[in-house]
C-alpha cells in the first residue's frame, strides 16, 4: 500500500473525499498517515467484494 501511495497509484473515493472535508483533512494528510501508519484491520465490502483497510497513522504536522 505504501508503494502505491509513493507512486501516486491510488484513487480517493467520493466517500473518502466527503469524510476528509468533514474532518478538515487534505490528501497530503491521508498520504502521510498511510506512509507512516499501520494497517490495524480490514473489511470486505459486501457489494463490491473489495477490501477496505483500517489504518492508524499521523496526519501531516501532528504529533
Amino acid at each position: 500500500m505504501q508503494e502505491k501511495v509513493q507512486n501516486q497509484e491510488y484513487v480517493l473515493t467520493l466517500h473518502a473525499e466527503d469524510e476528509m472535508d468533514q474532518d478538515d483533512l487534505t490528501s497530503f494528510d491521508i498520504e502521510n498517515a498511510l506512509l507512516t501508519g499501520k494497517i490495524v484491520g480490514r473489511q470486505r465490502d459486501l457489494q463490491s467484494g473489495e477490501w477496505k483497510y483500517v489504518v492508524e497513522g499521523q496526519t501531516h504536522g501532528s504529533e
